[in-house]
Parts: C-alpha cells; sequence; structure tokens
C-alpha cells in the first residue's frame, strides 16, 4: 500500500500502474503494515499521531529515509527506528 498526495497520480499513470494500490491518506496506508517506509518528507509525513499509528500498525517499525522524526522518540512510543 502506498501513499503520495504529490505523486501517486503520476505513478498510477506511468511507473507503476496498477501494481501498487494506493491510500487516500497516510493512516489508510499503514492500516495493518508490520512496517512504515518513508521516503518523502510531505506535511502530511512529519507529525503524524504516533498512538493513532501504533494502534492501527501491526508492527512496530519505522523507517524513515528522510531523517524527519527524532528517534529518541520513536523508540520512547515502542517504535524500531
Amino acid at each position: 500500500m502506498a501513499f503520495d498526495p504529490e505523486a501517486a497520480k503520476e505513478a498510477k499513470k506511468k511507473a507503476l500502474g496498477d501494481s501498487v494500490e494506493y491510500a487516500a491518506n497516510v493512516y489508510d496506508a499503514i492500516e495493518g503494515a508490520d512496517a512504515q517506509v518513508l521516503v518523502t518528507e510531505w506535511k502530511q509525513f512529519q507529525r503524524p499521531s504516533w498512538q493513532r499509528v501504533k494502534s492501527i500498525m501491526r508492527g512496530n517499525v519505522v523507517f524513515d529515509g528522510r531523517n524527519i522524526h527524532d528517534p529518541k522518540r520513536l523508540r520512547a512510543e515502542a517504535f524500531e527506528y
């Protein structure tokens, strides 16, 4: 499942086609997920409700490829960062 507020429309048309399912928002994208992979730093990704994230993800792994989150805070929230 993927979510990108800026690139999803073009990705659907060109690069990824129907091989990826696109979510309507960040929370829909991570529902039931084992891990969250952040590869962009759009505003929607910068201040999530970590309690909500924890409640809807199956796992607790966060890969932050843009270094937009505080590792200490996420570890304190019981995420593997």
